[in-house]
């Protein structure tokens, strides 16, 4: 290891090894034992995305909780408190949850008259409802406060092709890709307005603009495929259609389409196969939707409520309305409870209000918890490191560089475990210096200094904090570190 990070520059010759072993964490972040604190500073830096504001908010995210309240002995040693989940009517109906929804998203857009997350939020539970035109008129006001709010194009889109209006959908559609050419699903959306109206050079070009750039859907193809077909060149249909089902392997209709250009070309064994895939798909869709028809599936219903509350307590949080973000997710979670994400979201507001016991509520519940989506792993694992609970954050960090192996973040996270949890100073250092090697930030470097200095290398460090001391001079960790380094043992 020192002889990598000696390439990189981070390491000087002189009297490393002889600097003092006492916790550069200590000094440099809290003055008082590395194992009662936790990286304060740096960890107030990632903190979980629902908490986050929106990126085009100014307002406050919910505050990182107190320094003395992360990762100390007594957040280990604290009782579990049981989560006051609300308690559902029985029967639950459809019809009530979704009255909950509209009210929740009328509440918001009254409290955030002039926001274009409340009221998209709100346009989208009218559109989930059947208001379509309520919907829309929401979102032209969107665009009226924002002109460049590409999420309210792809809905309006959408609504104006179903009703017919295609010369509406089509002015929406072009704007929203000269605003940004990269919105696969407007795309996928113009080519089918183009299709449908007969245009089909036009369908076609839409979709290799696209392709151009490497920013297209199966939808696009899909519809690019019909266009060719309907010029009759089938050859480079079937090409557009295999593409199409390479990015979706369930699209249903591409396979149909395939089988029809197939035959057109004599390639009577490759029809068949594709014909034979398009009516497995087909069963199973005729299936799917007799499921959620019998039932209009509460399941469903559950999921999509869930999703308008999750959404919800994330605004109201942006806004610093912690209790009503806390209301919002307490309630999607009991909705969905196989659904880790709303409690993830509820732990990291208790960890913020200084709340342990009801963060080890959280945790006690998906602890055992197989995770497989890499966000809520990452969420997961903070918790942990910042409850104190360094094995199981070892544990979800790990699991996470698994999934995301080109990961800085996750990299970083695991090196300051390691510094934290204190014994593991060597993995500390291989995991800061991952970290810097693919993501050389600020962040990153405070942490592989310290890493330096736990490990023994005084020089190094001090290298590397007068690095950070040229990047940004008025950095408090840097200027901590650097006078630390610099005073030797004190």
């Amino acid at each position: 290891m020192k002889n990598e990070l000696e390439e990189r520059g981070y390491f000087t010759a002189g009297n490393g090894a002889a600097f003092s072993r006492r916790s550069m964490i200590m000094d440099v972040f809290s003055n008082v034992p590395v194992r009662n604190r936790l990286l304060p500073m740096i960890l107030g830096m990632a903190w979980l995305a629902g908490c986050r504001p929106a990126a085009d908010s100014s307002a406050d995210a919910v505050r990182p909780p107190d320094a003395s309240a992360r990762g100390s002995a007594a957040a280990v040693q604290t009782a579990a408190e049981p989560i006051p989940y609300p308690v559902l009517p029985d029967p639950l109906t459809g019809d009530w949850m979704k009255a909950r929804a509209e009210a929740e998203a009328s509440r918001l857009a009254e409290a955030f008259a002039d926001d274009v997350e409340a009221l998209d939020l709100q346009a989208t539970v009218h559109r989930m409802s059947g208001r379509n035109d309520e919907a829309v008129e929401i979102w032209r006001r969107c665009l009226e406060l924002r002109p460049g709010f590409i999420r309210a194009y792809v809905p309006m889109i959408s609504v104006a092709r179903r009703k017919g209006d295609y010369p509406e959908a089509e002015r929406l559609g072009r704007e929203c890709l000269r605003l940004d050419p990269l919105q696969v699903e407007a795309r996928g959306l113009l080519a089918a307005v183009l299709f449908e109206q007969g245009r089909y050079d036009a369908a076609i070009e839409a979709v290799l603009a696209g392709q151009a750039i490497g920013a297209v859907n199966a939808e696009a193809l899909f519809f690019q495929g019909q266009a060719l077909q309907k010029k009759q060149e089938h050859e480079r249909a079937v090409t557009a259609l295999r593409e199409a089902i390479r990015l979706e392997p369930n699209y249903t209709r591409a396979y149909y389409a395939l089988s029809v250009s197939l035959s057109r070309l004599g390639r009577k064994e490759e029809a068949d196969q594709a014909r034979a895939k398009f009516r497995e798909l087909q069963g199973r869709d005729m299936a799917a939707n007799a499921a959620i028809l019998q039932v209009e599936s509460e399941a469903f219903v559950r999921r999509t409520v869930a999703s308008v509350f999750q959404r919800a307590g994330e605004i109201w949080a942006n806004k610093g309305r912690v209790e009503d973000a806390e209301r919002c997710w307490l309630f999607a979670a009991v909705l969905v409870p196989d659904d880790p994400a709303p409690r993830l979201k509820l732990g990291t507001l208790y960890q913020s209000t200084n709340r342990p016991g009801l963060v080890r509520g959280v945790l006690d519940e998906l602890g055992p918890v197989e995770l497989r989506d890499p966000k809520l792993l990452h969420a997961r694992g903070l918790l942990f490191l910042r409850s104190g609970v360094y094995d199981a954050a070892e544990r979800d960090f790990l699991s996470l560089l698994e999934m995301t192996p080109q990961s800085a973040e996750a990299f970083s996270l695991l090196a300051q475990t390691y510094l934290t949890m204190g014994g593991k100073n060597a993995e500390a250092l291989r995991a800061a210096d991952a970290a810097v090697r693919l993501a050389p930030t600020k962040e990153n470097l405070l942490v592989l200094a310290v890493a330096c200095a736990e490990t023994g290398d005084r020089d190094s460090a001090l290298r590397i904090a007068g690095e950070l001391l040229q990047r940004d001079p008025q950095s408090p960790e840097a200027h901590r570190l650097y006078e630390m380094l610099r005073g030797g043992d004190r």
